[in-house]
């Protein structure tokens, strides 16, 4: 487990899994409660570290469906009395159908998580501490989201750059994706600090140097 700092905010990085997926926890300064964001196959280490500070998680949000990014929904419900699962509505299908799709992998099975809502484009999220903005960022899965505190952003698989686009997952549009991810540089500054599905945390003006100069350069 990693941890960084944010204005007002402690963010818990997990990631020990078979796919290097992260899920963070948001702590806010001097709250009793927490956020988890996209919890995948790291579910003991989540719910250890939930616990041992004593703290009730008020929702469990995703970026996308895919299996490494909600596996462990569930089993954090279980154990802090069912919070809601946020994730935006282009997802249903790749949410009915992740649990075939980990076996399909050879990936250990889980439950569906309960309590769902739904995501909106603009959703301006406040729970104690935290105040969540949801920017739609489909391409990566139809319902992909960005989700913006404290002035960085947790992009999911939105910003991974692979050698097929991830192509084998279900949801990719290449076209949406592009959109989506021209829309990001254009409205963020490159100072802004990004925590990916995958990786480091870094910043959008690194981001665009290493992996997308082409973005700018092709018409949208």
């Amino acid at each position: 487990m990693e941890s960084v700092r944010l204005e007002h905010c402690q963010v818990l990085q997990f990631c020990s899994n078979r796919w290097k997926e992260n899920c963070f926890v948001l702590v806010g300064d001097g709250s009793g409660s927490c956020v988890v964001i996209d919890p995948g196959y790291d579910g003991a280490a989540i719910v250890d570290a939930i616990v041992t500070r004593g703290l009730t998680v008020d929702a469990i949000l995703a970026t996308h469906a895919h299996v490494d990014h909600i596996a462990s929904a569930a089993l954090v419900q279980s154990r802090f009395g069912d919070p809601p699962f946020f994730c935006h509505p282009g997802d249903e299908k790749t949410l009915r159908t992740a649990h075939s799709y980990a076996m399909f992998l050879g990936a250990e099975a889980f439950a569906a998580p309960r309590a769902q809502r739904k995501l909106s484009d603009g959703d301006r999220l406040d729970f104690g501490a935290h105040e969540i903005r949801v920017h739609h960022a489909p391409g990566h899965t139809p319902g992909g989201c960005v989700f913006e505190v404290s002035g960085a952003l947790f992009t999911g698989d939105l910003l991974i750059k692979a050698a097929k686009e991830l192509s084998r997952l279900p949801g990719l549009n290449p076209e949406d994706l592009h959109a989506s991810r021209k829309r990001v540089f254009d409205e963020f500054s490159p100072a802004t600090v990004v925590f990916p599905g995958h990786g480091r945390p870094t910043t959008i003006g690194e981001l665009e140097r290493r992996f997308f100069s082409e973005i700018r350069a092709i018409a949208p």
